[in-house]
């Protein structure tokens, strides 16, 4: 639902006036944004260096290390002039793509001198190098929530990919699932904060929301662990995962009690609930020794999306009841194939899955025009 037809229903509803509607109108229209103009300009600078980066491919071999580093050198210098620039002339449309180009040039700088002297250091090291680079300016300049989530989602996979080498190195410590457990709920922390929303509005609110997706998208995962028997292996697991499970809790609790004690943002106690209906979804196919059990997996999936729709109902999100829905569509989609999946290749199967399909497209889209209509 558009900003300005949620405007609508709140004036005929008389919650606010013509007045109120216009302010909250204009203030949103100042927002920066990625627009129709502004993603057209993103994608005409992002063309210019693809080209110049073919020209330079081109005859990548001919070319000397010493040349190549000194252009590259020139070309990140350029953009973080311009980008300065257009951040103290208050251009923020122009100053979010060169800020994002920035960024990106910037890791493929690191990528060219690794290639360069060969030093063969792993992914890990050159993003957390690349991050530790260009975060400072971007928490500095970047407004934009486009901006804003292409770096959370480089600093998840900076964060997995070290936890990969870590446990590779160090053996099943399960330091994965320990990062993608605690990580969500600090983000969270970090955007309830606050005197860090009363200082700085953009970053801490998507953090949170960040926070909540990571924890949404983790627990759905797990629940893939029914499938699989886990018996053989359930011993040797258990003690690394136990200890990450009751980390998980005491990350719960510690936000359940900043909240009472009003060091974060007042949340509804449904936030609370979620989060720790969600540590123990997310951790019960890998604690609890089960043989193939695929129908237990769907039946968590598919309650737990249930919860993700009414806390986001009960939090006024309705665009997260709408996901919740469509969601859980898509899984009853894949539980039919899962369960007839020998018989799609026959006329009957594959008119009975198009005959599933419209009726729960019919079904997903009537639920949500209904739950969007009530009050």
């Amino acid at each position: 639902m558009t900003l300005k037809t949620q405007l609508q229903r709140w004036r005929t509803a008389d919650i606010i006036d013509a007045a109120t509607a216009q302010r909250i109108q204009t203030y949103e229209d100042s927002k920066p944004g990625f627009g129709f103009s502004t993603a057209m300009f993103a994608l005409g600078a992002l063309a210019i260096v693809l080209g110049v980066a073919a020209v330079v491919a081109s005859n990548w071999d001919a070319i000397p290390a010493i040349p190549k580093l000194v252009a590259h050198a020139i070309l990140n210098a350029a953009l973080a002039a311009g980008t300065w620039r257009a951040a103290q002339t208050d251009r923020t449309t122009l100053g979010e793509i060169l800020l994002f180009l920035l960024a990106g040039l910037t890791l493929t700088f690191i990528a060219l001198i690794g290639q360069i002297y060969q030093t063969g250091a792993p992914l890990w090291q050159a993003l957390t190098l690349w991050m530790l680079v260009t975060s400072p300016f971007l928490f500095l300049l970047a407004r934009s929530k486009f901006t804003i989530a292409c770096w959370i989602l480089s600093f998840w996979t900076t964060l997995g990919a070290a936890a990969e080498a870590v446990e590779h190195r160090f053996g099943p410590a399960h330091l994965d699932v320990a990062f993608y457990t605690l990580v969500p709920f600090l983000m969270i922390g970090i955007g309830e904060w606050k005197a860090l929303r009363a200082r700085w509005p953009v970053w801490p609110r998507l953090a949170t929301v960040a926070g909540y997706a990571l924890i949404a998208c983790v627990v759905s995962a797990a629940q893939l662990a029914w499938i699989d028997e886990f018996d053989r292996e359930f011993r040797e697991h258990r003690a690394h995962l136990f200890q990450a499970f009751l980390a998980a809790l005491a990350a719960a609790s510690a936000m359940a009690a900043l909240r009472r004690f009003k060091w974060l943002e007042a949340t509804s106690l449904v936030a609370n609930i979620f989060l720790f209906v969600s540590v123990v979804a997310g951790f019960a196919p890998l604690l609890l020794r089960h043989p193939h059990w695929p129908v237990v997996g769907a039946g968590i999936f598919i309650a737990y999306w249930a919860l993700i729709g009414w806390s986001g109902l009960r939090l006024g999100h309705r665009g997260v009841l709408n996901l919740a829905i469509v969601v859980i569509a898509l899984r009853l989609v894949v539980v039919y194939v899962e369960v007839f999946g020998s018989l799609l290749s026959t006329g009957v199967g594959l008119i009975a899955s198009g005959v599933l399909l419209i009726a729960l497209v019919w079904a997903a889209g009537k639920l949500i025009r209904k739950l969007g209509q009530s009050k």
